[in-house]
């Protein structure tokens, strides 16, 4: 996969998908052939979405041309046309309603984030400290390693930066991470997030319930 330029999320999909394709095949690497692959994706394209069929397809060619060498077993399989979803655009009211009835600062500031940046959520989701000029309100995301994705410099607007500013003051500490996944706000500086994971969902219902 690194002389494929490809990223460490798309060669674990890959590496997953060639695992479930192999054990699902059950025979020898160099015994399997186009009726066994065709077998298979007439099976994945039946109960599966294009865009899963289409990933799949893409690392098993990884797999047969680039690895093993065997691309007359695959190149003549074809990517489908991508599905056409008619997308329904929240107006301004919505958003503005949605924004107000979120639980508390750390999703506020997530959410505005991803509406002033333009950024996806996984960018935003691995961005550190470090990547964020609070400053200048700019964002230099280094999230990419592939070569299908591209992200350059984005900027977010004051009403994000204040948001952010106050969500700074409770984000768990310990992290390098801008909004860091599984851990709690505050949990060092107030002890309101100590117990299990359940315990402190169960908090938190409580306390949003009344």
């Amino acid at each position: 996969m690194v002389d494929r330029c490809k990223s460490k999320v798309t060669a674990k999909d890959y590496y997953r998908h060639i695992r479930h394709f192999l054990a699902n095949v059950d025979k020898p690497i160099q015994q399997i052939g186009i009726e066994d692959v065709r077998e298979y994706m007439l099976r994945l394209k039946e109960t599966r979405s294009i865009a899963h069929y289409t990933n799949l397809l893409s690392g098993l060619k990884s797999f047969f041309r680039d690895f093993l060498k065997r691309p007359e077993v695959i190149d003549g399989f074809k990517f489908p046309a991508k599905e056409i979803a008619i997308k329904t655009i929240p107006s301004r009211q919505d958003l503005a309603r949605f924004y107000l009835a979120l639980p508390d600062i750390r999703i506020k500031a997530l959410f505005l984030m991803l509406a002033s940046t333009g950024l996806r959520l996984g960018e935003i989701l691995s961005l550190k400290l470090e990547d964020v000029n609070f400053e200048k309100r700019m964002v230099v995301p280094k999230c990419h390693s592939g070569e299908t994705k591209r992200s350059w410099v984005s900027f977010f607007n004051k009403e994000t930066q204040e948001i952010l500013e106050q969500f700074l003051k409770v984000r768990y500490k310990r992290s390098a991470k801008l909004f860091p996944i599984g851990e709690p706000m505050g949990c060092r500086e107030t002890g309101n997030w100590t117990g299990s994971s359940t315990e402190r969902s169960q908090r938190l219902v409580r306390r949003r319930d009344g």
